[in-house]
């Protein structure tokens, strides 16, 4: 019987836990294959297979690659950097596969989209459809940001694609996150940096995050801006005081 495949990673992933009790619930069969598990195959066939599934939905890769216990004679960045370039590619070769084995047709969401959009393609397209959107730019200069500052009192600083979590020592990590730029906080931005996306700060009265599905548009408001942890970035959640979140119908046109 055709069934649902899911790939994700095995954590940090709440919203697959979720679906897959869904799935689980209206008895629908599926598989959920985490970027991880391909540490264990021994053989292709073991990988999922095209007439297997209906139905392909394709959410994240990997959360962290598991210790794969080598080590260099001297300890030297360059060599440990780009070995783990190495093995990352490597596993991409892998999971690629999996990409192009299956037909086109059965994903919920093209893959080979999802790992080439970030959010300049987003805005701009959004831009084209005549929805406002906040000034947005690219920087890689304090004076740059001056300047911007002098239009634009408050600033929002935010990676171009997707954030990264890194791991500490134990059970503690790292969340990326948007931060405010504002006269205050311009002190602590050095002279130079990486190309990074700075936008214009809309201050909110709530967040809608859509989701499209085959037609459908699904939203939800997230009361995000009463919380100091969650007031910039909703990703900052605070598990003591969750943000209260409501189904939300777009407007027409």
């Amino acid at each position: 019987m055709s069934k649902v495949l899911i790939l994700s990673q095995a954590s940090f992933e709440t919203s697959t836990d979720y679906l897959c009790k869904w799935l689980g619930y209206y008895a629908t069969p599926y598989k959920r294959l985490n970027g991880e598990d391909l540490f264990m195959i021994n053989s292709l066939s073991e990988l999922p297979q095209n007439d297997d599934y209906a139905v392909v939905w394709y959410r994240r890769r990997i959360h962290k690659f598991p210790n794969v216990g080598y080590s260099f004679r001297e300890e030297h960045f360059e060599n440990d950097r780009t070995l783990r370039d190495f093995l990352n590619t490597e596993f991409r070769a892998l999971f690629f596969y999996i990409l192009e084995k299956i037909d086109l047709k059965k994903w919920v969401n093209n893959p080979f989209v999802f790992n080439r959009i970030n959010k300049l393609h987003v805005l701009q397209a959004a831009e084209d459809q005549g929805i406002l959107i906040p000034k947005t730019e690219v920087m890689t200069s304090k004076t740059a940001l001056v300047g911007f500052l002098a239009t634009y009192k408050k600033l929002i600083l935010k990676p171009l694609s997707e954030v990264i979590y890194l791991q500490g020592e134990g059970d503690m990590h790292y969340n990326m996150l948007s931060k405010v730029i504002d006269e205050k906080t311009l002190k602590y931005v050095p002279q130079q940096f990486f190309p990074s996306l700075v936008q214009q700060a809309i201050e909110k009265k709530m967040e809608i995050r859509a989701f499209y599905l085959y037609g459908r548009f699904y939203s939800m408001a997230i009361y995000s801006q009463n919380n100091k942890n969650t007031k910039t970035d909703f990703r900052n959640y605070d598990h003591q005081r969750p943000n209260r979140t409501v189904p939300y119908k777009l407007p027409q046109g």
